[in-house]
């Protein structure tokens, strides 16, 4: 969790992990929010939704107009969102 909230990417976290796949770096993430209730995970889930927050506003306009990319942003916000609060 720590690295992660430091800014690791899931490709790091792999790497210093020492997981096969940055797929598996963040199965492990999620598989950390959904067993732990800590501050670190809490501060994590706060982080990653203020997040989400930003690209939702930033792609929002472009994705009710139609365009795919930012649509495709949209969606994946709101299901990372869904998994950060344990109910996707």
């Amino acid at each position: 969790m720590e690295l992660r909230m430091q800014g690791c990417t899931y490709d790091e976290l792999a790497v210093i992990l020492e997981y096969s796949h940055r797929s598996a770096a963040r199965k492990a993430v999620m598989r950390t929010i959904k067993e732990r209730s800590d501050m670190a995970v809490d501060a994590y889930r706060v982080q990653r939704f203020l997040a989400t927050e930003d690209t939702l506003g930033k792609s929002l306009p472009a994705a009710l107009k139609g365009e795919p990319r930012a649509l495709a942003r949209c969606l994946r916000g709101i299901d990372e969102r869904a998994m950060l609060f344990g109910i996707g």
